[in-house]
């Protein structure tokens, strides 16, 4: 999404910088891309591809932020001031380095919100609920949050959820994600390719294409699949991707001898509008736990795709609001693999509505050029709001 956001305000006129992190000695410390200077910090390496070694992944991965953390904070202090920094989401609680960068360098902040901690590591079990350290957590972020000018929420449902956390309405902005613009468009994509290379002619394809993470369910689509199998051997369904509940679906697959599961690693990015494109319908999971904390943004992908989706989770999830509301798809229990069958069937049995529902499903996708012009209207707006009280500096915004 960055890659994206940050050369089209480019082209609206902005001086970008962003500082991220550098794992390898393949890429250079400084850089300019696309016209967007990128400022590499290198941390101790003590998570994905460190020396030092722990006996548990999740430790690795902590010791490995504590790290992070102040490498881009003091990269970030020793750059050019700035007119408005935007802090994003990962690693988690990112936004406390934004009121510390404010106090130093004077600048306004914007907070790009794509999930909402400590709440995400409550719900995957990752922090006791409501325990002493995730209480800690809730409090500083809200402290951090409310110093912003605006909080950018990519759904309805996070800005809700943080309307519930006491965060001041005037401070929440919602603008959704999009399909990324640096992956070729599907406007030629027709599935063709993707079917003949697997030979997939005269199949009802329902795909999941995605991560296979925590937050996902897949019990009820494996189970849909075990109701289907001798029943309706033209329905296939294709699972694409990878994560750490891959193994896990893999041995359910074995278990219950399932022959109409086509499981494959993911795809190459160039060629992702035409994998989409060769499913019928697509199937998107979110755990009903995790409802204004994350919004699925392989929709928008589905979307432009121009095929139906059925999303397996909360109703009340930006996902599930963007396809009732575009009548693109349906909206079922994460866990009901009934309401599933009876979903697939319908679709695989009305050609003619699964067009009209493709079409509608283009159309209710958000464009890069739209949301750059959201973005820029918060940065301009925070920049003016500066100019009351600084003079302006010469970079308008900076994404650490």
């Amino acid at each position: 999404m960055l890659a994206n956001l940050a050369p089209a305000l480019v082209e609206q006129g902005f001086e970008i910088t962003v500082v991220t992190t550098r794992y390898d000695d393949n890429t250079p410390p400084s850089e300019a891309i696309r016209g967007v200077q990128v400022e590499r910090v290198r941390p101790l390496l003590l998570g994905r591809a460190g020396r030092v070694r722990c006996p548990q992944r999740a430790a690795r991965r902590f010791l490995s932020y504590l790290t992070v953390y102040p490498a881009l904070l003091w990269r970030a202090l020793r750059l050019p001031a700035s007119d408005v920094v935007v802090t994003m989401t990962d690693p988690p609680l990112l936004l406390l380095l934004g009121p510390i960068i404010a106090l130093f360098k004077g600048c306004r902040l914007v907070h790009w919100a794509q999930d909402i901690y400590p709440e995400v590591a409550e719900a995957l079990g990752v922090l006791r609920p409501q325990g002493l350290v995730a209480g800690i957590c809730r409090f500083v972020s809200n402290f951090a949050l409310k110093r912003n000018f605006k909080i950018v929420t990519v759904g309805r449902c996070m800005k809700q959820h943080l309307l519930d956390r006491g965060t001041p309405p005037r401070l929440l902005e919602v603008i959704p994600n999009w399909f990324p613009a640096t992956i070729a468009p599907a406007s030629a994509a027709d599935g063709v390719a993707f079917r003949a290379e697997h030979k997939l002619w005269g199949k009802f394809l329902v795909m999941y294409s995605g991560n296979f993470g925590l937050a996902h369910s897949f019990d009820a689509i494996l189970e849909a699949a075990r109701e289907l199998q001798g029943k309706r051997s033209d329905i296939l369904f294709v699972l694409i991707g990878n994560g750490p509940r891959l193994e896990e679906v893999k041995a359910k697959i074995a278990e219950l001898s399932l022959n109409n599961v086509l499981l494959l690693p993911p795809q190459p990015l160039d060629t992702i509008p035409e994998t989409l494109a060769g499913a019928d319908i697509h199937l998107i999971t979110m755990r009903e736990e995790l409802c204004g904390l994350v919004v699925p943004s392989k929709l928008y992908g589905v979307l432009n795709a121009a095929r139906p989706c059925i999303f397996m989770g909360p109703s009340q999830s930006e996902a599930a609001l963007v396809i009732q509301q575009n009548q693109c798809g349906n909206v079922a229990p994460a866990n009901d693999s009934s309401a599933l069958i009876q979903a697939i069937l319908r679709w695989a049995d009305d050609p003619q509505a699964l067009k009209l529902a493709g079409a509608r499903a283009k159309a209710a996708g958000t464009t890069l050029a739209a949301t750059t012009q959201s973005f820029a209207r918060v940065l301009r707006g925070a920049r003016k709001w500066r100019s009351y009280e600084l003079p302006l500096r010469t970079r308008p915004a900076a994404f650490p």
